[in-house]
């Protein structure tokens, strides 16, 4: 039996989480949030491939959600969508250098675009590989809690990681242009 993708929805807006659920139950196993604590404690419970985080949402906001995700040793593989009503560069930006792997306007929403979204992350995403932090956008946002020291990054792994990064998120900046 092929892996379904369990995906975990974490909005505020009980309209956009039915839009988003109607969109991917045929497809994947959804889990739904109406706040970030609620969502976080979720996916400790069972882990999302990929989580659809609201930035703007009373509590734990979606940046706030983003970083704990990205914190957790158990949580900073999962795939992150960051879903906005603000269409300013400057909340793209924060969400992409704390680690999101890609990011849907409220403003510009589709299905076509939220399942284009989903099916690449999910393909990127393969069960396999669970675990595996695999994005340098991930490594940079996620480090893991160790008691060890952690190794020393040369100074060419490092500007290429940083370089990979930084196109990725010209990328995003591209696409949202």
């Amino acid at each position: 039996m092929p892996h379904r993708y369990r995906v975990l929805v974490i909005d505020d807006d009980p309209l956009f989480r039915t839009l988003i659920v109607t969109q991917l139950r045929k497809s994947y196993i959804i889990a739904i949030a109406s706040e970030g604590s609620e969502g976080f404690q979720k996916a400790l419970i069972t882990t999302p491939d990929i989580a659809i985080i609201d930035v703007n949402m009373p509590g734990w906001d979606g940046l706030k959600t983003l970083e704990a995700f990205r914190k957790h040793p158990e949580l900073c593989h999962v795939k992150i969508i960051m879903l906005t009503g603000d269409s300013t560069k400057q909340t793209v930006i924060k969400a992409v250098q704390a680690g999101a792997d890609s990011y849907i306007l409220k403003s510009n929403f589709s299905a076509e675009n939220l399942l284009e979204k989903v099916s690449s992350l999910s393909q990127s995403n393969a069960p396999a590989s669970r675990g595996v932090v695999s994005s340098p956008a991930v490594q940079n946002a996620a480090p893991q809690p160790t008691a060890t020291p952690e190794p020393v990054m040369s100074a060419a792994t490092a500007t290429a990681a940083t370089d990979a990064v930084d196109e990725e998120m010209q990328a995003m900046l591209d696409d949202w242009d």
